[in-house]
C-alpha cells in the first residue's frame, strides 16, 4: 500500500465497530523540531530562556552580595539591626523566587499556546485528507515526549467536517486535554510513543480495533511485526539541556502511574502517633 507522508501526517485504515475508518497521525515533536515554524518558535523560546537566565543570575548575585554584607556586619551592628536586615533580605529572596516561578509558568503557557497554533495551522492540511469517517491520532505528547504532558489531546475537528454538521470524531493520543474539553477522545495511552509504546508502532495501512464497551484498543498487526517496528523506531525527543528538565525526563513515570516522579513513590516523614490538639 502506498504511504502518504506530508508534514508528518500518516493515514492508516482502522477497524472500528465493523467500519473502515482512516487515521490522521501527527508526530508533534517532529513538527516542532524540524519545521520552519517549529524551529522559529524554539529559537524564540531559547532567546527568552537565555535572557531570563541572565536576569536571574544578576539578581542572585545581588542577593548573595547582600547576604555577605550582613554576615560581615554581624559583629559590628546590634542584634536588632541585623535581624531587620535579615528580615528584609528574606522578603527580597521570597519575591525573587515568586517572580522566577511566575516567569517559568508564563513561558510554559506560551509553549502550549505555540503548539496549539501549529496544530491550527495544520488544520487545512488535515482537511485535505480527513473526513467524518476518519480518526485523528496524535503522538509523542506524553510525559517524556512532550515534557509536562501538554493539554493538546483534544484535537480540533477540520472545518470541512464541521460544515457537514459533524461535532465529534474519535481522537487518540498519549497527551492530556483540558477538563473543560469533551468528545470521543482516547487519552494518556501508555506507554507513550516516546518510550516505544504501542502507539509508536502504528504505520500506514494498519488496522486498529477500538471497542469502547469492552475497553479494548488493539493494533491488529502480528506481534513479530510490532516488535520489529518498535526495535527500529527512533523517537524524536526534545533537546535536553540538563537541569530540572533532564531530571524530569529521566524520572517521570508513565500516565498510568500518574506521571509522577519515581523517587517520590512511597511514604516518607515521621509517623504521627497522636493528634496535635
Amino acid at each position: 500500500m502506498k504511504i502518504i507522508f506530508f508534514l508528518l501526517l500518516f493515514f492508516v485504515k482502522i477497524n472500528y465497530s465493523f467500519a473502515d475508518l482512516k487515521i490522521a497521525y501527527i508526530d508533534i515533536n517532529y513538527i516542532l523540531i524540524h519545521s520552519l515554524v517549529g524551529q522559529k518558535i524554539e529559537k524564540h523560546i531559547n532567546k527568552i530562556e537565555e535572557e531570563n537566565t541572565k536576569k536571574f543570575k544578576e539578581q542572585e548575585k545581588i542577593l548573595k552580595d547582600k547576604e555577605k554584607i550582613i554576615i560581615a556586619q554581624k559583629n559590628i551592628l546590634d542584634k536588632k539591626n541585623i535581624e531587620n536586615k535579615i528580615s528584609i533580605l528574606k522578603i527580597e529572596i521570597n519575591n525573587y523566587r515568586n517572580e522566577r516561578k511566575k516567569i517559568a509558568d508564563e513561558l510554559k503557557i506560551k509553549k502550549i499556546e505555540y503548539t496549539k497554533k501549529i496544530l491550527n495551522q495544520l488544520n487545512p492540511i488535515i482537511t485535505s485528507y480527513v473526513d467524518e469517517n476518519s480518526i485523528l491520532v496524535l503522538k509523542n505528547c506524553g510525559p517524556k515526549g512532550y515534557p509536562g504532558m501538554a493539554e493538546v489531546g483534544n484535537m480540533i475537528l477540520p472545518q470541512k467536517v464541521l460544515k457537514k454538521g459533524v461535532r465529534d470524531m474519535i481522537r487518540i493520543s498519549d497527551a492530556r486535554m483540558s477538563g473543560t474539553a469533551y468528545g470521543t477522545v482516547i487519552l494518556h495511552t501508555s506507554p507513550e510513543a516516546a518510550v516505544k509504546g504501542p502507539l509508536a508502532a502504528v504505520q500506514n495501512g494498519d488496522e486498529i480495533q477500538v471497542d469502547v464497551e469492552n475497553n479494548i484498543m488493539q493494533l491488529l498487526v502480528d506481534d513479530k511485526v510490532i516488535n520489529e517496528r518498535l526495535k527500529n523506531y527512533v523517537p524524536v525527543l526534545p533537546e535536553i539541556k540538563g537541569g530540572y528538565q533532564k531530571m524530569y525526563i529521566d524520572h517521570v513515570m508513565q500516565a498510568d502511574k500518574g506521571a509522577d516522579l519515581n523517587f517520590l513513590i512511597g511514604r516518607r516523614g515521621s509517623e504521627v502517633k497522636r493528634h496535635s490538639h
